[in-house]
């Protein structure tokens, strides 16, 4: 192939060459009898040697082509007649060559394939294992490969019986092998709940965690002896534990709620986990908890209460809506001219900005004063300016909901001094030498620390990314519960948990999370 490239590369160049040889030429000769090309087509037929073989294919069809070029008068030459009648007889006997040559190739391909797959038949393991089940298929699809002529062939059914009794055979250790599973599933389901002796509020879990276990037994292990029974058995002790788990969700609701009274007074600005709280009980409450006696009522004061607190917000909104626009417009207009002396100005504005909840956001008023602020900003930020600014980082709501995101104010403070320390350029340079704590504070106090990928640490750090920190803290702390109020911080460490310097940051204020 790579010799047919090569000579047909240079018939194409000989034969641009002469077109472009004879345009430069004018209209002298506008009937050629001989002209290059037919001279390059009947030295190409010449060299053509018979017998034909697979070889002169490249030649033939180089002739071919190089006449497929020539222009009528061309090939009206009584030598390209000839050489043309002469190339068809040689494409002929080659066509015939090419055939039992293709043919001969299929053969031996066939030959090769029915080789292969009797040698690896041959070579399965006597003693047969579960593992050997990939392979036996792999065989099977090497099987379906083969023509129908060479599945007549006595060697190639021998191999194919021996096969198929290989398959039978692992079929039969993996039918083991599942019964043995089901055995010890259904078993093991059975001694579980036998092993619950007293149904109280700590077996929930246990409880629910079988019972999911259960919705995802195959029909063969429900139907193992002695599993029905388990399952009868296990609805009633979580029948017995949902009445219980009941009756305290609604005594803490109510309790939650009369914490809420008198209305006029318990509800603050600084007391919205109180209201959150009491709604996070109320949902997940069922239904049968939620018409117990006494919770619709308590639900309606917790409604009163919330109302209370969105006017309450609504006033406060109010008042930082008009501090955000009177920081915005303490920003100069004068961009072109921004220095580090704007840092208190424009730092001023990005947290009065930072300190609204999301739907202030979109207030046209808000948005007017933003893009005042942000053009400043944005010049001030591509020139370099750094200053550790006053809250670093800055918890923000979205809304009146927990759905709280940890805001950090000029990030890049943090980042820094972790790239300078590595020598890198990106926090995803060093991802995999660098871990990042989230600490977690309640009332103040140290209550533990979850790790957060490095690649998230950016201006915003997400609720989820925050909740599933909480989760892992959760996990080893009775007092971190869903709706509690908590404060954060960051630091950085390396895999031997050694500390990395960078700017060390402040406990964020107190908010609500639920999770």
């Amino acid at each position: 192939m790579k010799k047919f490239i090569h000579v047909l590369a240079s018939i194409m160049i000989c034969i641009t060459a002469c077109l472009c040889g004879a345009c430069s030429e004018g209209e002298e000769e506008t009937k050629p009898l001989i002209t290059q090309n037919t001279q390059t087509f009947i030295n190409i037929v010449a060299q053509i040697q018979e017998p034909v073989t697979v070889d002169s294919g490249y030649k033939i069809e180089a002739a071919l082509l190089v006449y497929d070029y020539l222009n009528a008068d061309e090939k009206g030459n009584a030598e390209v007649a000839a050489s043309k009648t002469r190339l068809d007889g040689l494409k002929s006997k080659y066509d015939v060559v090419k055939a039992e040559a293709d043919k001969q190739a299929e053969i031996a391909r066939e030959e090769k394939l029915v080789t292969n797959f009797i040698n690896a038949v041959n070579e399965l393991p006597v003693k047969l294992k579960t593992e050997d089940r990939e392979a036996i298929d792999g065989l099977f699809e090497k099987y379906v490969q083969l023509k129908d002529e060479s599945k007549q062939k006595t060697e190639v059914i021998d191999a194919y019986l021996k096969l198929k009794e290989a398959d039978a055979k692992v079929a039969e250790l993996e039918e083991t092998v599942r019964l043995e599973l089901i055995k010890e599933t259904a078993e093991k389901f059975i001694s579980a709940v036998e092993e619950i002796e007293e149904v109280t509020l700590e077996t929930g879990t246990v409880l629910e965690n079988l019972l999911y276990d259960y919705e995802d037994f195959d029909e063969d292990v429900k139907a193992y002896e002695g599993v029905a029974a388990a399952k009868s058995k296990l609805d009633d002790m979580y029948a017995e534990y949902s009445v219980m788990r009941d009756e305290e969700d609604v005594k803490n609701f109510k309790a939650l709620v009369e914490a809420l009274t008198p209305i006029e007074e318990k509800v603050t600005l600084e007391n919205e986990s109180a209201v959150t709280k009491a709604e996070s009980a109320y949902k997940y409450m069922s239904d049968n908890a939620k018409n117990a006696e006494g919770v619709a009522e308590a639900y309606a004061i917790l409604q009163q209460a919330r109302e209370k607190f969105d006017a309450l917000f609504a006033v406060a909104e109010a008042e930082r809506v008009q501090q955000f626009i009177a920081a915005a417009n303490q920003v100069g207009t004068d961009i072109e001219n921004v220095d580090i002396s704007w840092f208190d100005v424009l730092d001023a504005a990005s947290r009065a900005y930072n300190a609204l909840a999301w739907d202030s956001h979109d207030l046209p008023e808000v948005k007017e004063a933003f893009t005042r602020w942000n053009a400043a900003q944005t010049v001030f930020d591509k020139k370099g300016y750094k200053q550790i600014p006053i809250s670093d980082p800055n918890v923000i709501f979205s809304g009146h909901t927990v759905d709280a995101l940890i805001v950090l104010q000029n990030e890049r403070n943090m980042i820094n001094p972790v790239l300078e320390f590595y020598n890198a350029d990106s926090l995803s340079e060093i991802a995999d030498k660098v871990t990042l704590w989230l600490n977690v504070y309640m009332d103040g106090e140290y209550a533990g620390r979850g790790e957060l990928s490095v690649t998230l640490l950016g201006h915003e750090i997400a609720a989820s990314h925050v909740q599933g920190v909480l989760r892992q803290v959760a996990a080893d702390n009775d007092r971190v519960v869903s709706g509690g109020t908590f404060g954060f911080s960051f630091n950085f460490e390396d895999n031997k948990n050694e500390f990395i310097p960078s700017a060390k940051t402040k406990v964020s204020a107190s908010k609500a999370y639920t999770f």
